[in-house]
């Protein structure tokens, strides 16, 4: 696999049976430890992108991410840096294999996956071309609080309790920037999340997922490295430096990245810094997975029969054959 100090990930990768060189794709999962098929609920979306993609003459390299799975390393302790590190580690390993066209190799990344892409196609003239699934285009804290808003909402609750949750989540973030990750920061944040929970009803709670168990995830999870470091993330600067071509794509029904304002954001900035090479589509009916739904409630997920929309994997495709040169 692509090696990478403590990060050495055990690809997986499936190639066209065609002979010569093949363009390339690396697969890069969303936010949390993800195994090389981001599998999620019962799904496996990248399995499905990745089979897709082969039967269209590209090679895919998908892994699982640093300390889950196959992989060596401590996810607790990366942040969206080493993530980025690991995504220009994958491409130099392509660019190795003689099946492999390194004029023609890509980044496709799903949710946080969506930042790592353009992050890393800022420092690197050897990523050809980027796809962005659901990709963030504005402040992570702008999309977090979004994304409780809209998650309350869909549950029912009052714009009361929504704008003290928007008020809860902004003073987490506050917490962070001013005293930096770890274990002062996860003390201060669970208290906080307690507090918080006394002041909604279990309906709401639940709609939330705020058990203990998963206040205690959250808490580790906002006095983290990785979350410290993302909350300075500035896609507009970001995109400012991508040259190559983007395709940004997202859901209408996404609650969990908002596709209206993130596409419009990712669109603006690159178009900004001198990109015209730039397409952006929003499927409507399509949650933040790309399948067709009801709400885009994440409690759809498990039970959606659909793992990955046709219509996406379609659309994706024919922009990449397209950039890629495939015949």
């Amino acid at each position: 696999g692509p090696p990478r100090g403590s990060a050495r990930a055990r690809a997986s990768t499936r190639r066209a049976g065609m002979p010569g060189r093949h363009p390339a794709v690396v697969l890069l999962s969303g936010s949390g430890p993800q195994d090389r098929n981001e599998e999620i609920m019962g799904h496996r979306p990248f399995l499905v992108l990745a089979d897709y993609l082969t039967r269209n003459g590209f090679a895919v390299l998908r892994f699982d991410d640093r300390g889950f799975g196959k992989s060596e390393g401590d996810f607790s302790k990366a942040t969206n840096l080493d993530f980025v590190g690991d995504a220009l580690a994958a491409v130099a390993w392509l660019k190795s294999r003689s099946e492999v066209d390194a004029a023609r190799i890509g980044l496709a990344g799903h949710s946080e996956g969506g930042i790592v892409a353009p992050r890393a196609a800022a420092q690197s003239k050897d990523i050809a071309f980027i796809v962005l699934m659901a990709g963030v285009g504005v402040a992570i804290g702008q999309v977090l609080v979004r994304e409780a808003a809209d998650l309350m909402r869909i549950a029912g609750a009052g714009e009361a309790m929504i704008a003290k949750q928007n008020d809860l989540q902004r003073e987490l973030m506050r917490l962070v920037r001013s005293n930096g990750p770890g274990p002062d920061t996860q003390s201060k944040v669970r208290t906080l999340l307690h507090e918080s929970v006394k002041e909604i009803s279990k309906e709401h709670a639940a709609a939330l997922g705020l058990s203990e168990a998963v206040i205690d995830a959250q808490a580790t999870m906002i006095s983290s490295p990785w979350f410290a470091e993302i909350l300075h993330y500035d896609p507009v600067a970001t995109f400012a430096l991508v040259r190559c071509p983007v395709l940004a794509v997202n859901g209408e029904k996404d609650l969990q990245v908002a596709a209206g304002e993130n596409l419009r954001a990712i669109e603006q900035a690159l178009k900004k810094g001198g990109n015209s090479d730039v397409k952006v589509v929003e499927f409507a009916g399509l949650n933040h997975l790309f399948q067709s739904c009801k709400t885009g409630a994440v409690s759809e997920y498990a039970s959606n029969e659909d793992t990955f929309s046709t219509k996406a994997l379609c659309i994706i495709t024919d922009w990449l054959r397209k950039r890629a040169r495939v015949m």
